[in-house]
């Protein structure tokens, strides 16, 4: 039978993930459910995004990682000012999807 070639592999791979999401499907039949875990999803991932952005833009200030392509004062900056606007973002997410209920009419 031999070594399964890259292709064959990649094959099994993505035939898993078929089955995968067919699974999830007749899980999830209905609409509303496969809406209402996508809002969950997108909550969880907005409450993540500032534990994420910091280290990139920690890492863009210093001059030791980056050498010569640091990045200026003004632009360490205006990435505070956004890092700070993704986190009054993600601190009000929750509270946010709570009170409209999972945004539900």
């Amino acid at each position: 039978m031999g070594k399964k070639s890259f292709d064959q592999r990649r094959s099994g791979f993505h035939d898993g993930l078929a089955w995968n999401a067919r699974a999830i499907s007749h899980h999830c039949c209905d609409r509303r459910a496969a809406a209402h875990l996508v809002n969950i999803s997108f909550i969880f991932g907005m409450v993540v995004m500032p534990l994420t952005y910091y280290p990139i833009l920690r890492t863009a200030t210093d001059r030791n990682i980056m050498g010569k392509h640091v990045n200026s004062k003004v632009v360490s900056f205006l990435g505070m000012i956004f890092l700070a606007l993704i986190t009054a973002a993600a601190a009000a997410a929750i509270p946010v999807m709570i009170l409209t209920h999972g945004g539900q009419p």
